[in-house]
């Protein structure tokens, strides 16, 4: 059966021992072509760290407090690191994980964890098996998958190529672990407490099991909504729009875990069991709502940007995108002390090219296979650090540009004020010397013709009465001459 989202509120170089340090971005060129939005991990998605489902309830038993358990990727090795308490029940036989097998990605159920091995990709479980009824069945050890989702105990994956179908295994009394016969091809798989819901090519999310049969405080239908990608908790899912951007949630809503925040647009979700947390698109940071008893939804005062998050029941964790710590909030955050000392691979590799809004890290972090790659969004001070450098240089060669053309500006319309001064310098004097002519000639007229001559004559330059005519007159009288 085919389900859609009625949106409740519309929302607008790893080097073994330098493992901790900061990711350093690669150069420009790693900036691939669009793509949609990459899930990470949520509850019932695969990533490269998995809290377990668990039982861990301190409202109804003091004793586990502060109790957890979480399966993560190393970065470099991609060895799996499993700590906490995988049961209560001391009876139980559990299977150990393997100490010595790379991991693509895990996906933990509620006392168990799934996964995909590295280069095969096909599928491998371990923990409380639940009398081996999680245990991969043997007509499927050798299939490979491109995704693996767990559920509470039940486990869905999705084959790799074109086909793509999906196989699942494990309790089927809600309809778990029977998938759709038509309805395909799908692209990515996530699993609920006791459902799976799928997302098509064109967006769609078509789900199974329980989820489909229940009456939920918010469960609307929206038949035109498409996603880029979904996220199962315990018995709601979440999805990020294909058109908008926007994030809406759908199923339980007890607790407020399915009213996401207005206005805000999420990269990724992982929803638990009554709380839900998101990856803030442009930022990276952890955003929580819902259920908040042990603060759970306690995110952003942490004030970390992460590469990924996913949550247990009862609490969060996300890897550090600063160093590939594991930091975690909610009941349970005692125990994430022991992953101290191990970096986290920061998200899973895969085949596909990395999108316009992501970069590629180095090979080092998906080994030994040439086909993988890499690849972690873009946030602040993750992202662009050479293409940011080219926009400098741009930016300095245009400053200097501007300097340089400001300065001939300068130096021609100083040397054209100077040019100019001399002009009027020079009309200033001309005008001077015209005055000084025009003055002479006024006062040729006050002198007769008769006592010029008799000056003249006399040769002295005086006038009868001793007065001197200006020698500019006189000059004058000669040219006449």
């Amino acid at each position: 059966m085919e389900f859609h989202a009625h949106p409740p509120h519309p929302i607008g170089q790893f080097n073994g021992q330098e493992a901790a340090k900061k990711l350093t971005p690669p150069p420009s060129d790693a900036l691939l072509s669009h793509g949609p939005v990459t899930p990470t991990q949520a509850f019932g998605v695969m990533g490269t760290l998995a809290p377990m489902w668990g039982q861990f309830d301190p409202t109804q038993d003091s004793s586990t407090k502060g109790t957890y358990h979480m399966c993560v990727i190393e970065a470099g090795s991609l060895l799996p690191h499993c700590l906490g308490n995988m049961s209560r029940n001391s009876s139980v036989t559990l299977v150990d994980p393997p100490k010595d097998t790379p991991f693509l990605a895990l996906s933990a159920g509620a006392q168990f964890t799934c996964g995909l091995i590295y280069g095969s990709q096909v599928p491998l479980c371990w923990g409380d098996l639940d009398n081996n009824k999680l245990a991969v069945p043997e007509k499927l050890q050798k299939v490979s998958y491109s995704t693996i989702a767990s559920g509470a105990y039940h486990v869905c994956a999705l084959r790799s190529g074109a086909a793509a179908a999906v196989d699942c295994w494990g309790r089927k009394s809600n309809g778990e672990s029977q998938p759709p016969v038509n309805g395909g091809p799908y692209v990515s798989l996530t699993s609920g407490w006791d459902f799976s819901c799928a997302l098509t090519a064109l967006g769609r999310a078509v789900c199974w099991g329980a989820l489909t049969n229940r009456t939920f405080t918010h469960n609307h239908a929206e038949p035109n909504t498409s996603f880029d990608a979904i996220f199962a908790g315990r018995s709601y899912v979440c999805g990020v729009e294909r058109q908008t951007g926007n994030a809406t949630c759908w199923g339980d809503n007890s607790y407020s875990q399915s009213n996401v925040p207005p206005y805000t647009r999420f990269k990724t979700i992982a929803p638990s069991m009554f709380h839900t947390c998101g990856l803030i698109r442009d930022t990276g940071v952890a955003d929580c709502w819902g259920d908040d008893f042990y603060s759970q939804v306690n995110a952003t005062s942490l004030g970390v940007t992460f590469s990924t998050l996913a949550a247990g029941d009862f609490y969060t964790c996300g890897v550090n995108a600063e160093d590939l710590a594991v930091r975690c909030w909610g009941n349970g955050v005692q125990g994430t002390k022991d992953f101290a000392r191990v970096k986290v691979a920061p998200t899973v590799c895969r085949t596909a090219r990395c999108s316009k809004h992501q970069y590629q890290l180095p090979s080092s972090f998906c080994p030994g296979m040439g086909n993988y790659k890499a690849c972690v969004d873009c946030t602040p001070g993750l992202c662009g650090k050479r293409k940011n450098v080219i926009t400098l240089a741009v930016l300095c060669v245009v400053l200097v540009l501007t300097v340089v053309l400001v300065a001939a500006g300068f130096t021609i319309l100083e040397f054209r004020r100077k040019k100019l001064a001399k002009a009027v310098l020079a009309d200033q004097e001309l005008d001077l010397e015209l005055l000084e002519y025009e003055k002479q000639a006024k006062r040729v007229k006050e002198y007769t013709q008769q006592e010029l001559s008799l000056a003249t004559a006399r040769g002295s330059g005086f006038l009868h009465h001793g007065q001197r005519p200006p020698l500019g007159l006189l000059r004058l009288m000669d040219i006449q001459r």
